[in-house]
């Protein structure tokens, strides 16, 4: 290959117009005609083609990396193209009629499909890495759908007919019980790092595209997950490649998220703990998602918390992002309900216990989470629900300076924003374990309702409400609530002097001298 010097060949420099100006190549796509692309198509093929007789020849483990560097150049052949068809198209698209558009782009198309089918039929040549490295955001949406019907195939033709140009219905196709079979023997018995290339092609065709071409994005997302978590002659070995792939495709497109959680609806009884291992890496922190994607994740939160619905989920609603204003404040409540109603069901608290009850309780679980730092799936779970209380936003006082302004100033219209504690049905369940002295419910009643916005409320029922959560021994998420609560007595100055609040500030004031606290450092010390 080195006695052929192929950038310097005056053919290729002719046909992308490249011409020496003063020592240096000045590229110009201004001169380029409809007529020169043709010929550039007409070259380029003929090219391609006299390289895939290179490949025929050499088809032999001797001389692989020769292959490579044939490969390669087929690579770059198809960029030069690409890029040069993108260059003209877009200086002379408002110029050009709309059937003599058509026919260059189909042209084009015809010898994107000709190369990438010289790439695909060199099979274990390890060229297969150039698959995933053409660009496919420059051919035609029908000729995408066409391409990725043959790379499901076992081609070995080595005639470049017209093939696949019959089918109309490409899902259909696609969805077809056969190839499917077919497509996943072909994958069991290719190698590991070819089969790697072609899952990354079909990435980088789903990246390529835009969100509206969702269909075909989703049918590529399908493919890679099957192959990676489904199918059990592949996924031992493909799994982590796949769920890379799929993050990478996530990252482009945040909207396949959606698509995702409705496939796991599906698929997790048949993929089991593989779905906490999927969710683990896809960027969440992007994702807005549609209410019935919601819905999925609140049904397998309700699963037993050793499922892999309720792992998945769990890790899931702690990665997406709760920035105010990211995601609607309804979905924010909604997800506070269903986090309480939860603990509610699976909390290892003991509710309405004494301070010495509750001291030798948090001593016992201290203990047991020093020797064993993961603790207990009930401990787990219980920790996860109060750390994903504190990420949403949920109090109007943690929200914009204007909802604070309104709060202080007592404007009736936003205590209207407000769930009612005595009447609103949604929060029914968490009012009456509030009630029974149920501590999470009780931080819940206190962010979302009257409870814990309105002074003379505050003065009632919330303070009451506090002192439970504090004596469940949760300091962390009683600051929190009287960084919110606070304010409000500035509305009256008299309501400082408040029993319970005296009562409340003392305790926090003096945590640190309790036997409690003694008892924790003896703890942490001996192991």
């Amino acid at each position: 290959m080195g006695q052929v010097c192929i950038h310097s060949c005056s053919h290729c420099r002719y046909v992308l117009r490249i011409e020496e100006r003063d020592g240096k190549d000045q590229y110009d796509v201004t001169m380029s005609s409809q007529q020169s692309i043709l010929k550039l198509y007409a070259f380029s093929t003929q090219f391609v083609y006299l390289l895939r007789e290179g490949l025929k020849t050499f088809n032999t483990p001797r001389y692989r990396q020769f292959a490579k560097r044939l490969g390669r150049l087929i690579r770059h052949t198809v960029h030069y193209v690409s890029d040069h068809w993108e260059n003209f198209k877009n200086h002379n698209k408002s110029k050009l009629n709309t059937a003599m558009f058509q026919r260059l782009q189909l042209e084009y198309d015809c010898f994107f499909l000709r190369a990438t089918k010289c790439i695909f039929s060199s099979l274990k040549l390890g060229i297969w890495q150039y698959l995933a490295d053409i660009p496919y955001g420059t051919i035609s949406a029908g000729m995408l759908w066409r391409i990725f019907y043959v790379l499901h195939l076992d081609y070995q033709e080595e005639s470049h007919s017209d093939f696949g140009s019959e089918i109309n219905n490409w899902m259909e196709v696609l969805s077809s019980p056969d190839l499917q079979i077919q497509f996943e023997e072909k994958c069991s018995d290719a190698e590991e790092s070819e089969l790697f290339f072609l899952l990354s092609a079909f990435a980088n065709m789903a990246m390529s595209r835009k969100k509206e071409e969702d269909i075909f994005i989703k049918r590529a997302v399908m493919d890679l997950f099957y192959i990676g978590f489904v199918s059990e002659s592949t996924r031992d070995a493909n799994c982590k490649n796949c769920r890379d792939l799929l993050s990478m495709v996530c990252q482009q497109h945040p909207f396949i998220l959606s698509h995702l959680i409705q496939i796991l609806k599906l698929k997790i009884g048949d993929i089991g703990k593989l779905s906490t291992y999927l969710v683990q890496e896809m960027p969440w922190t992007n994702w807005k998602p549609l209410g019935e994607d919601l819905e999925v994740l609140f049904k397998w939160l309700k699963c037993p918390i050793s499922s892999a619905e309720n792992a998945s989920t769990r890790i899931v609603l702690s990665k997406m992002n709760w920035e105010l204003g990211y995601l609607p404040k309804e979905d924010h409540i909604a997800t506070a309900i269903v986090v309480a109603e939860a603990f509610m069901d699976y909390s290892t608290e003991i509710s309405s216990q004494g301070i010495v009850n509750t001291s030798v309780n948090t001593m016992s679980n201290l203990a047991m989470a020093t020797i064993s730092t993961s603790g207990s799936l009930e401990t787990q779970f219980c920790k996860w629900c109060w750390e994903m209380m504190s990420k949403l936003r949920l109090h109007m006082m943690d929200q914009s300076l204007n909802e604070y302004d309104l709060i202080l100033s007592g404007n009736p219209d936003i205590f209207k924003q407000l769930q009612d504690f005595d009447l609103s049905q949604p929060i029914e369940r968490v009012v009456s374990a509030a009630v029974s002295k149920n501590a999470i419910a009780c931080y819940t009643v206190l962010m979302l309702t009257q409870v814990g916005h309105s002074l003379p409320e505050v003065l009632e029922r919330g303070l009451g409400f506090v002192k439970v959560i504090l004596d469940s021994g949760r300091f962390d998420h009683t600051m929190e609530l009287l960084s919110y609560l606070l304010p409000l007595f500035l509305i009256d100055n008299s309501a400082v002097d408040h029993g319970q609040l005296i009562y409340i500030l003392s305790r926090l004031v003096n945590a640190d001298q309790t036997y409690l606290s003694l008892a924790k450092t003896i703890i942490t010390g001996m192991f």
